[in-house]
């Protein structure tokens, strides 16, 4: 059973000692108490399927930032809660936001198969990419590897040098 699922479980049999136990107590008292209007234990639930799979300090940290800088007039929902600890965490170095193509491990997978021969696309004109399991951005008319991950690829390889 993953954190989330367990948390989410001792919510709905209001076993507020797990809850304790998972390090979301705090978290959830002030989601109860910070803001007027009840908040019921199949309420808490919602918070617990959205943000459960987070470090429950970090998603703490989060609300109090939410409540003192004066963007939370009334309770933030769960889905803007997730929202300021998302852009919270930290980030995983050299990996451009929103971009799954410039992760490390995609950047790796492409320099090795540039080392093997695999082709960048040369294709003119207008071209539409998709991404394979391993991260790699191919041309869907060629198969050819992008040219923008290919040269983020051999940047990475420059500086590791």
């Amino acid at each position: 059973m993953t954190p989330r699922e367990e948390l989410v479980a001792a919510l709905r049999h209001e076993d507020w000692d797990r809850v304790e136990a998972l390090g979301w107590r705090d978290t959830f008292a002030l989601l109860k108490r910070g803001w007027p209007k009840r908040l019921l234990a199949s309420d808490l639930a919602v918070y617990a399927t959205v943000l459960g799979h987070h470090d429950p300090q970090l998603v703490h940290e989060a609300l109090i930032g939410l409540a003192s800088g004066g963007r939370a007039e009334w309770r933030p929902s769960a889905a803007q809660l997730a929202t300021e600890v998302t852009a919270r965490r930290p980030r995983v170095a050299g990996q451009r936001k929103g971009r799954p193509d410039q992760a490390p491990a995609a950047l790796a997978t492409v320099r090795e198969l540039l080392s093997r021969g695999s082709a960048v696309c040369a294709c003119a004109g207008g071209r539409q990419f998709h991404r394979d399991p391993g991260g790699v951005m191919r041309c869907a008319a060629c198969r050819g590897i992008e040219q923008g991950q290919a040269d983020a690829a051999a940047e990475l390889e420059d500086e590791a040098a």
